[in-house]
């Protein structure tokens, strides 16, 4: 069996060839994703769906044409991607919105009484609610965004449907609007003890039932390709798209992480998870819906490996100030990642990586460089603080938590972030006081994907076959 993952990810998109009877990576195709909106309030993040679809299907293209050169057939796709946000579709699947993203802040808006619209949002949910969807609603979430709409009288009159990113081009190619637990719960108003929207929380903030898409089982195949999409991306129409999951639980699967392992990512963001057999609470922490029918606690960050980014781009611009010369990116990258290995000159510095608030501790949080004095106030140690400080957002809830829960014996990362720094990795060792292993392919998610379409339905033991939408 030949099946194609595709990642619709924050920076770039990638469409990975697998050989599911070989376990085996055939190929993989990527683009960086220009789609980003600019002409908007600098606090809303949006970006083209019309771009993201000509991408998306550019690459896939791409990828069909190879499957044809390597002589195999490709037989099921699976997509995964970016969660939280989503946009508005009409019953065409035209798209009425931008697709509004995870890192948007539309909901920090004040409102009329003083406080931010999600102050308002989860005094409406109340806080009993989050136990059912694993965690409460944030700036981002699109159950937040689509009260945003609601209150502000800018729900589309054609609306058909509220879905992910990714679910939206998968519902495309097969005809029929869909989403999984895992990107559904991502929104802050899908129960995963219940598996099922909380009457709830939707009645609450105003969220029409029939604007939410059926909840299909992780891993069922929902349909056929639609004649029109095959013909449009050079498949063959008897191709099955089956239903994926969101990238946390995408990179879950195809890192290869073992029950007995916590797996670190660093991308744009950044988070440690590990598999549990029964759903749980912990402090700092969320809860998902795993692609094994099991849950991931996950110690979630707003800035992540962004904060990595941002030092770069701040010793960028001093080389351009001083010097009129724009300097090369990688080479920036190279450099600090070789600085943060060598020995700290004097005491520690403290970098506490808030660019965008925390979400466990308070989105108004924002970063600190603490404990400067004349011997450390060095470039050298600024680059290994702030690695420090991104290991720490993440491990310390890890750390906290009962010793019968951190039974693990090793920690796999993932991400390029972690993947391409030597000093990330050896931090992230020495916090944890865990082994550490890289996970066994670059791109984790489109494998995940890819992996998943040949293997049987992991969701409440519901089979792999074909699942019926609304009766159709």
């Amino acid at each position: 069996m030949t099946t194609l993952g595709v990642d619709i990810g924050s920076s770039s998109i990638k469409v990975l060839l697998y050989n599911a009877d070989e376990a085996r990576v055939l190929s993989l195709h990527s683009r960086p994703l220009d789609s980003r909106v600019t002409n908007i309030p600098a606090h809303r993040y949006e970006e083209d769906p019309g771009r993201i679809r000509e991408l998306t299907f550019e690459v896939i293209r791409e990828a069909a044409v190879d499957a044809q050169r390597l002589n195999r057939t490709i037989d099921r796709i699976a997509f995964t991607g970016q969660m939280h946000g989503g946009l508005f579709v009409d019953e065409n699947f035209r798209a009425l919105t931008n697709c509004i993203t995870w890192q948007d802040k539309r909901c920090d808006e004040q409102v009329p009484d003083g406080r931010k619209l999600i102050d308002e949002i989860r005094d409406l949910v109340g806080s009993d609610s989050w136990d059912e969807t694993g965690g409460k609603i944030f700036t981002g979430f699109l159950s937040a965004t689509i009260y945003w709409f609601v209150k502000h009288d800018r729900v589309p009159e054609a609306t058909h449907k509220i879905i992910g990113i990714y679910e939206w081009l998968a519902s495309e190619l097969c005809g029929m609007a869909f989403t999984d637990p895992s990107s559904a719960s991502a929104w802050g108003i899908y129960s995963i003890k219940l598996m099922g929207w909380s009457k709830e929380i939707t009645q609450a903030l105003h969220i029409q039932k029939k604007w939410l898409p059926e909840v299909v089982p992780t891993g069922a195949r929902v349909g056929r390709i639609t004649q029109a999409m095959a013909q449009l991306l050079g498949l063959s129409n008897e191709v099955e798209i089956v239903s994926g999951m969101g990238d946390t639980q995408a990179s879950y699967l195809g890192s290869g992480c073992r029950a007995d392992e916590v797996l670190i990512n660093f991308g744009t963001g950044s988070q440690a998870m590990w598999e549990r057999d029964q759903f749980a609470r912990f402090l700092e922490t969320d809860i998902r819906a795993s692609a094994t029918g099991k849950y991931l606690i996950t110690v979630p960050t707003l800035s992540g490996g962004q904060a990595y980014a941002l030092l770069a781009d701040l010793i960028a611009e001093t080389i351009e100030t001083f010097t009129g010369q724009k300097p090369d990116r990688d080479a920036i990258y190279r450099i600090m990642n070789d600085l943060a290995l060598e020995p700290q000159l004097g005491e520690a510095l403290l970098v506490t990586p808030y660019f965008n608030g925390s979400r466990t501790k308070g989105e108004e949080l924002r970063a600190s460089i603490s404990n400067i004095s004349r011997e450390n106030f060095h470039i050298r140690n600024l680059i290994r603080a702030t690695l420090e400080g991104m290991v720490a957002e993440i491990a310390l809830p890890y750390l906290q938590l009962p010793k019968e829960e951190r039974k693990h014996i090793g920690i796999v990362a993932s991400g390029n972030g972690i993947r391409r720094n030597p000093a990330l990795r050896e931090i992230a060792q020495s916090v944890f006081k865990l082994p550490i292993r890289l996970s066994n392919i670059e791109e984790e998610a489109a494998l995940g994907a890819a992996m998943l379409c040949s293997r049987r339905a992991f969701v409440r033991g519901t089979e792999s076959r074909p699942y019926s939408l609304g009766g159709s």
